[in-house]
């Protein structure tokens, strides 16, 4: 049964409902095509009565590239032919969003022109 008319039949009147927020965005080409994203959404969100009052929170969507953060290598080591970065902010921290699979774009200052596959990790040693 949907929640809808199951609190309609034990007496609660809802009149607002809150879709969430933190849309997500593509951080490294700042684009997002957010009327196809929220396809699905909005086929749900027809069958919702049209008295209810319905609200989203944009989230990232709307802060993005608020930022730059700038934090340290504090050591490296080589495993299994992967250099390994240790850095003084990690996934319990600045990095957080990360498990909501955010691909942010990471760059050097010491940038020597050659590329190669690497871990960053931070305080908890999460890659």
């Amino acid at each position: 049964m949907s929640l809808f008319p199951l609190a309609k039949e034990l007496g609660f009147k809802i009149s607002l409902l809150d879709i969430g927020g933190g849309f997500p965005w593509d951080c490294k080409t700042g684009t997002f095509d957010f009327y196809t994203f929220c396809e699905p959404l909005r086929e749900i969100l027809e069958k919702v009565d049209k008295d209810i009052t319905i609200f989203g929170e944009p989230g990232r969507f709307m802060s993005t590239t608020c930022m730059t953060l700038v934090h340290s290598v504090m050591g490296l080591a080589e495993r299994e032919g992967k250099i390994w970065y240790y850095m003084d902010e990690g996934f319990y921290g600045a990095y957080a969003e990360m498990r909501d699979k955010i691909d942010y774009p990471i760059s050097t200052p010491y940038n020597s022109g050659e590329l190669f596959e690497s871990a960053l990790t931070g305080p908890t040693c999460d890659a």
